[in-house]
């Protein structure tokens, strides 16, 4: 079995559709059978070199962006035939329709551009929802990352919840082996992510004003790491709005690996109040580094966290103000959700889920095989259904007649 991973996401600054393939393709050689070969498709531009090395991996590099439909639909089907590839696997929503030879999986992470478009800029939204409506309609297997997302896929797009797989993502190991530092300066709660409309970050805003209301004498600051992505949030406006409180915000940029591992080390309390997530992996991250985390009630989150972190209303502030209000005072409460929340994490794991794709793509190719046998079947049918017909036509004629001319329109392949 030959695959080919689409790896265009993975580049520097990379959001989470981008850091997970590139998860994905590192953990995937070690799943494979001895016999399997792994590609994987990468922008030139974006990356210099070769994402992962191995014996059986190669790397094919492109001129093509992370989204970029005529790309995928006219240059790629090309690729995959000259590669011989039996399993092409399209990580960011996205089938390329003329490649029925090849068996077609692909992830569609969520549907947020569809249940909550106005937090979606609308040449995005236009562009996923085409790409996933595509993928519903024609992947021999189709993957998403949560038990919410494969109820919500089900319900927008019509395709049955037992003809979706889930697949999980994880945190990366290097958080499971933080160790827990002082803060070097005043105390702050974190919140890592994109600074976008569907994340909250108005919301956690709104909670931190509460917490400050309730105690001005706690010395904390609220750091927000992540760099603009999506439906940009205004930052500014909202800071002005906090009035006294916005001296105690931190807004950080993008934070590379290192200096991110560091955050989590010395962070007091997590925070993460998206409204909708297919998996959103950065509380998995804070619970697997030991950080006590606070997450929404809304769409993947619950599920995710399970019992490892705090949940509440992000319409509440007073909730979240409580609930960081009780991480600060209670050490044996918040030493508790801590052991919970790594104990959650580890129940996620790479090498689990490389396992499972493997077992994704063998069962899409096993459909690939059976749809390209029923096509053979039914085109073999036609043809003798269309001999029959022929030779009745040349009956009924009689002797000698001559032949009636057919005139097929022309049609592209």
């Amino acid at each position: 079995m030959k695959v080919l991973l689409d790896c265009r996401s993975a580049r520097p600054g990379m959001g989470g559709i981008g850091g997970a393939t590139l998860a994905l393709a590192r953990h995937l050689p070690a799943a494979l059978a001895p016999t399997d070969e792994l590609v994987l498709l990468r922008d030139a531009r974006a990356q210099a070199g070769p994402l992962v090395t191995g014996p059986r991996v190669s790397d094919l590099p492109v001129q093509s962006p992370m989204l970029d439909p005529a790309f995928e639909q006219l240059a790629l089907p090309g690729l995959l035939e000259d590669h011989r590839v039996d399993v092409f696997h399209g990580t960011c929503f996205m089938t390329p329709v003329a490649a029925s030879r090849v068996a077609r999986v692909a992830t569609v992470h969520d549907v947020v551009f569809s249940r909550h478009p106005e937090l979606v800029e609308p040449w995005l939204r236009d562009l996923l929802d085409r790409g996933s409506r595509l993928s519903c309609a024609l992947a021999d297997a189709l993957v998403t990352v949560s038990e919410f997302s494969r109820r919500e896929i089900a319900a927008v797009y019509g395709r049955p919840e037992d003809a979706i797989d889930v697949v999980p993502n994880a945190a990366d190991e290097r958080f499971h082996r933080v160790v827990r530092q002082p803060p070097q300066g005043r105390p702050f709660l974190l919140y890592v992510g994109a600074i976008e409309a569907k994340k909250g970050i108005a919301a956690l805003l709104a909670g931190f004003a509460e917490l400050l209301r309730r105690r001005p004498d706690l010395p904390h600051v609220l750091a927000l790491a992540g760099g603009q992505g999506g439906q940009a949030f205004d930052l500014g406006p909202a800071l002005e709005r906090l009035g006294p409180a916005r001296e105690r915000v931190r807004v950080l940029g993008h934070v590379p690996d290192e200096a991110l591992q560091d955050l989590y080390a010395r962070a007091e309390a997590f925070a993460y109040l998206s409204r909708y997530e297919g998996f959103g992996l950065p509380p998995l991250e804070a619970m697997a580094a030991g950080v006590p985390t606070v997450v929404s009630d809304r769409s993947s989150l619950p599920e995710v966290v399970g019992d490892g972190a705090l949940v509440v209303d992000p319409d509440d502030p007073g909730a979240l103000a409580g609930a960081f209000l009780s991480l600060i005072e209670d050490a044996t409460a918040r030493e508790a959700l801590v052991a919970r929340g790594r104990a959650r994490a580890r129940t996620f794991s790479w090498a689990d889920a490389a396992r499972r794709m493997v077992e994704v793509y063998r069962q899409a190719l096993a459909r690939r095989d059976a749809r390209l046998a029923d096509r053979a079947r039914g085109s073999d049918a036609r043809g003798t259904e269309a001999r029959g017909a022929e030779a009745r036509g040349a009956e009924a004629r009689g002797p000698g007649a001559r032949p009636r001319l057919r005139v097929l329109a022309g049609r592209g392949a």
